[in-house]
């Protein structure tokens, strides 16, 4: 009887242990944390199933969802390049351009300034706030597309040498919208 105790004790405690360790490998935070990184209040936000489906760890929280992508073993130059054309990039949509055809070539097409993204720096990283559609794009400049209001940021952790591009995106609504998009970027630290 007492080995039948023990033996079902020792199964009992292999369990408890795996599902204790596979459930923390299965969060957002337990992810940054294997790479370097932490975010505050991140640890509230469910992981989606399908989460790596388009390359990024996708967590949600009510209406709220944040999308994690890594780029690992870069040094601090390839970081540095990688983040600066991605903000080029972004940078890029919202510049005003002429459109392709030669008899509207006097009038330009693109955001009003109060739709472009404005930057913020940190001392990880630059992110920036601006508007997403439903699909989460950026470059929405129209009202009645406009789902959220999103925050795109580029960390850089030299320890892990990982770049982190954290995607947030909030219902458009909220009223403390931006300096929840803030909070959550600043909050970012590398361990």
């Amino acid at each position: 009887m007492l080995l039948i105790f023990s033996v079902a004790l020792f199964f009992a405690a292999i369990a408890f242990f795996f599902f204790t360790f596979s459930a923390e490998e299965h969060t957002l935070s337990s992810r940054l944390k294997k790479n370097g990184a932490m975010i505050s209040g991140i640890d509230m936000f469910a992981l989606e199933k399908n989460s790596k489906q388009d390359g990024a760890i996708t967590g949600i929280l009510g209406e709220s969802v944040v999308k994690i992508r890594m780029a690992e073993n870069m040094d601090a130059d390839a970081a540095k390049r990688y983040v600066e054309s991605q903000l080029t990039l972004l940078r890029s949509i919202f510049e005003p351009n002429l459109p392709p055809y030669p008899e509207f070539l006097t009038k330009e097409a693109g955001c009003a300034d109060e739709y472009a993204p404005r930057e913020h720096e940190t001392p990880y990283g630059t992110y920036a706030v601006l508007y997403a559609g439903e699909r989460f794009g950026f470059g929405v400049c129209v009202e009645d597309l406009i789902q959220y209001r999103a925050s795109i940021g580029f960390f850089y952790c030299p320890r892990s040498r990982t770049v982190f591009e954290v995607r947030y995106f909030i219902p458009k609504e909220k009223e403390e919208g931006d300096s929840e998009l803030a909070r959550l970027n600043e909050s970012f630290q590398c361990t």
